[in-house]
Parts: structure tokens; C-alpha cells; sequence
């Protein structure tokens, strides 16, 4: 973890530093550090512990301790795993180039690196088709995207399942040499500069 790092998956926006949270809005990982350095929190809730978990890239059993630790009940072997393990979170770090969201074995999604948020963000069809959460075996299949930057992108996604987790990485790719790849490698290099200059 590099400072500057988000802890836990992307959500919603990040307030602005002095406003006060609204009272149904769950405190941040890092608002609860904060607390936790003062002396001023206690009992962090079960998804303050899995984001820093995530965000420390703790292995099963450091996660097992640290929910101990915040006196949570450890989920039990018939409980369906919802974390990425650290090699999944090192594989997704360095498919920077590819949109890969990671699901667990019921396609709650759990994690997503930067392409699928910029995909969402700019393409309308593409964000309804995502929150439609349509559900159904998948293993390989192609799909276009029209994206307002770039155009139209048809790519291959492959289904990666983890073994012995249940993780399942879906893994968006386009043929080399072609406009799909050209097109994809754009909006990588679109996502990473700032357009405002």
C-alpha cells in the first residue's frame, strides 16, 4: 500500500474535509483511523474491518486476527468467501490495461480495478447494463461498449475462478493489433491524465 491509496473498493464520493457525514452515512476506514489514533472509537463495525483488511492485504489468517481483535464472530465454513486474497488483489494491481472486476462465487461484485469505474462513469449503457446485475452461468463471452471517449469497444470476457475460494475474475480483453486494443489501450492512457488542460 503507496499513501495516496484508497482503502476498500470504490464508493461513494468522498465528502469534503470539515462537512459532517449525514447520520445514515457509515463512517470511512479512514475516518475511523483518525478516531482510532485519538483514543475516540470502539467496536468498529464488520465492514470497517474488512476494508482495512483490504486495504492492509492481509492473508486469511491476519484477517481471522483482526476481526478478533475488533471482536467480530469469524464466518463460518459454510459462509460463501467475500474477500480477495492478496495474490488476486497483486494479479488485479498489475491488469492495469484490462477492465477486471472480481466477484465472489454468488457475483456479488467485490472488487474492480480503475477501467471498469471509468467504463461506468462514461458509458450510460454500459453503467445500466452493470447495475442491472443480470445473473446467470458465464464463463466466456463478447461484448460491445460504447464508450464517449473512445467509441465502440467489442471485447472477449474470460471468467477466472480462484481456486479453493470461490472468486470468480472476470477479465475484459481485446485481440492484439487491432482497433479493439488500440481503442482499449486509449482509454488507459485516457483514464491516468487529467483532462482539464
Amino acid at each position: 500500500m503507496r499513501p495516496g491509496d484508497p482503502i476498500g473498493a470504490a464508493g461513494p464520493a468522498r465528502r469534503r474535509a470539515g462537512r459532517p457525514r449525514s447520520p445514515g452515512q457509515p463512517a470511512s476506514p479512514s475516518t475511523y483511523l483518525i478516531r482510532l489514533e485519538q483514543g475516540r472509537a470502539s467496536h468498529p463495525s464488520a465492514q470497517i474491518v474488512a476494508a482495512l483488511a483490504r486495504a492492509l492485504r492481509l492473508a486469511d489468517p491476519e484477517r481471522a486476527h483482526l476481526r478478533r481483535l475488533a471482536g467480530l464472530a469469524q464466518p463460518g465454513q459454510e459462509t460463501m468467501p467475500t474477500t480477495i486474497n492478496p495474490s488476486v488483489q497483486r494479479l488485479l494491481d498489475r491488469l492495469t490495461g484490462t477492465p477486471v472486476p472480481v466477484h465472489d462465487a454468488s457475483w456479488t461484485l467485490l472488487e474492480a480495478n480503475r477501467l471498469i469505474a471509468e467504463l461506468r462513469a462514461k458509458s450510460t449503457r454500459f453503467g445500466e447494463l452493470w447495475d442491472a446485475g443480470a445473473v446467470g452461468r458465464h464463463e466466456a463471452a463478447r461484448k460491445t461498449v460504447e464508450h464517449p471517449r473512445v467509441g465502440t469497444l467489442t471485447l472477449d470476457c474470460d471468467v477466472l475462478t480462484v481456486a479453493g475460494s470461490g472468486l470468480r475474475i472476470m477479465v475484459y480483453s481485446a485481440a492484439p493489433g487491432t482497433e479493439d486494443a488500440e481503442r482499449l489501450a486509449l482509454l488507459t492512457v485516457l483514464g491516468t491524465r487529467s483532462l482539464g488542460g
